[in-house]
């Protein structure tokens, strides 16, 4: 970071290494996952006296909805929901959500200690971060954003604070080159095939 100087602003975190439990537990909640972090309460073990589950609240971080994308050959499905204790943020589990008929078993649930643990949480992370770079990023801000600030500047509402970030908007037809059209980056760091 020294070559830009002052331009970057300071790094107060730093992440010594990224694939323990305890990293995940940092990307869930202070990294890149804290802004899809919800809140899910599950049926647990049943009450003895009662006879009935107990329920149990969990912090989830859900990939699973990128499962069903199809992937070039060779190349592994994304997808995995991380779930945390309510209480400790511990990572409890990964449930990761299969390539499957409707009516077969679809989920595989992955624990701390499991065989495929270390694959699980490379498969969230991988998840995660595709995610967040597809559909909050590029189509959030450079597909909807960018085209609501881009209107409103069309149409004369230049008092609004967006106008700052027109030329970014302005700029976008040069993405379309370098993020959309096959043979793009976009393309060939991501293991979904391009539209045709």
């Amino acid at each position: 970071m020294h070559f830009v100087g002052d331009v970057y602003p300071p790094i107060h975190s730093v992440w010594r290494e990224k694939c323990s439990d305890e990293a995940m537990t940092q990307m869930a909640f202070y990294g890149l996952g804290a802004h899809r972090l919800q809140v899910v309460v599950e049926d647990g073990p049943l009450d003895a006296s009662t006879k009935q589950p107990i329920k149990t609240k969990l912090f989830v971080v859900a990939t699973n909805q990128l499962s069903q994308l199809p992937v070039r050959e060779g190349l592994e499905h994304y997808g995995g929901d991380a779930f945390f204790c309510f209480d400790t943020w511990r990572v409890q589990k990964i449930v990761i959500r299969n390539q499957a008929e409707p009516w077969q078993k679809s989920h595989t649930v992955v624990r701390p200690g499991d065989a495929g643990w270390e694959y699980a949480k490379f498969r969230w992370r991988s998840s995660l971060f595709t995610l967040v770079t597809l559909v909050d990023h590029l189509f959030g801000i450079h597909f909807q954003i960018s085209n609501s600030v881009r209107e409103a500047h069309a149409e004369g509402q230049t008092t609004s604070p967006a106008r700052l970030v027109c030329p970014h908007v302005l700029a976008k037809r040069d993405s379309h080159a370098l993020l959309h059209a096959p043979p793009a980056w976009l393309h060939l760091v991501l293991a979904v095939p391009p539209l045709r």
